[in-house]
Parts: structure tokens; C-alpha cells; sequence
């Protein structure tokens, strides 16, 4: 190996050393490389947050149909109960609300 290459290894070496020992500028490097993962953190909690209020509004829904069909009874003339006829009115009226809702949040 000729001198001039040994000269020019050895410079390599050297400015890859003074690199890594050097501690200026750190800051900037771990924020570059952090950015991208609390980026999807974030996303992933707002993300979680509207899963989570959507499953209990269609949990609020059902809750609202059992309890409107239990309350309002049916015909007491006939003495017939129409309880899944008045549940699912009490649902579709909270499906309609919930679009509608989830609509203009998107």
C-alpha cells in the first residue's frame, strides 16, 4: 500500500472518530430521528379516542332501544308486548343520529 493511501485511511479514521466523540448538535439529531415515531404515536391515540367514543355511542344506543322497549310495553287492550318492534325504532333512531354524528366529525 502506497504511502498516500495509508495517509488517506488513516484521515478516514480519524474524522470517523472525532464524529462519534463529538457531542454538538445531539438534540437535533435524536429529534430527527424520534419525529416519526411520536408522530404515529399520536395518531394512534386520536385514533383509539374515536374507536372508543364511537363503541360506547352504539353501546349508548342499544342501552336506549332495551330500555324504551321495556318502558313503553305494547298494547295493554290486546295484552301483547311489541318490545322488538319499539327496540328497533329506538335503534334505527340512534343509527340515524350516530351517521350523522360520525359524519361530521370525519
Amino acid at each position: 500500500m502506497s504511502p498516500d493511501k495509508i495517509g488517506k485511511v488513516r484521515s478516514r479514521w480519524w474524522r470517523i472518530r472525532f464524529f462519534a466523540r463529538d457531542s454538538r448538535g445531539n438534540i437535533a439529531t435524536i429529534t430527527a430521528l424520534l419525529i416519526l415515531p411520536l408522530a404515529a404515536l399520536i395518531g394512534m391515540a386520536s385514533e383509539g379516542g374515536g374507536w372508543f367514543l364511537i363503541t360506547r355511542a352504539m353501546q349508548n344506543a342499544a342501552d336506549s332501544a332495551v330500555i324504551a322497549a321495556a318502558t313503553n310495553g305494547g298494547n295493554a287492550a290486546t295484552g301483547s308486548t311489541d318490545y322488538v318492534n319499539e327496540g328497533k325504532a329506538v335503534a334505527t333512531s340512534s343509527r340515524r343520529a350516530m351517521r350523522t354524528a360520525t359524519a361530521a366529525t370525519a
